[in-house]
């Protein structure tokens, strides 16, 4: 059974009720259209701050993603997002893609197909709720696990 995730104008989420701090997920992703779908976590409960592990049809790439609220200049709240980390990796609409995600404390790494392609340190979030999403479009998404180390 697959679990789709869809939007059309925007990114569309699913999130765990519960707060992880040090985990590994496995969970196989399928881009069925759009541009991109993937993993999300150390989410806050909105989403609106989250690291991504987003898979990238426009840019051929595996992204390692914080979404931060920030202030501007004239002191409105925002949404700011920046890539960490990313790698070059051949992707096609209705593929499926393994990902394996490790978090403990500050180190996050990130494999697909079983290969370790994104390595980082990152001190903006620490723990929060993991998720998948898709982003102007549709993913699909099976065989989600989780384990706390």
């Amino acid at each position: 059974d697959k679990i789709k995730c869809q939007s059309a104008c925007s990114i569309s989420m699913f999130l765990l009720n519960y707060e992880e701090e040090n985990f590994a997920i496995e969970v196989t992703v399928e881009i069925g259209q759009g541009s991109a779908a993937g993993v999300l976590f150390r989410a806050n409960s909105s989403g609106d701050e989250a690291m991504f592990i987003r898979l990238s049809l426009d840019e051929n790439e595996i992204q390692l993603v914080k979404q931060i609220k920030t202030l501007d200049w004239l002191g409105y709240l925002r949404v700011e997002r920046a890539i960490v980390q990313s790698a070059k990796f051949p992707l096609q609409t209705g593929n499926e893609y393994k990902l394996h995600v490790i978090t403990s404390h500050e180190y996050i790494e990130v494999s697909i197909n079983e290969r370790v392609k994104l390595s980082a340190m990152s001190w903006v979030l620490k723990k929060g709720r993991i998720g998948i999403f898709g982003e102007y479009g549709i993913g699909f998404f099976k065989n989600f696990r989780l384990w706390r180390i």
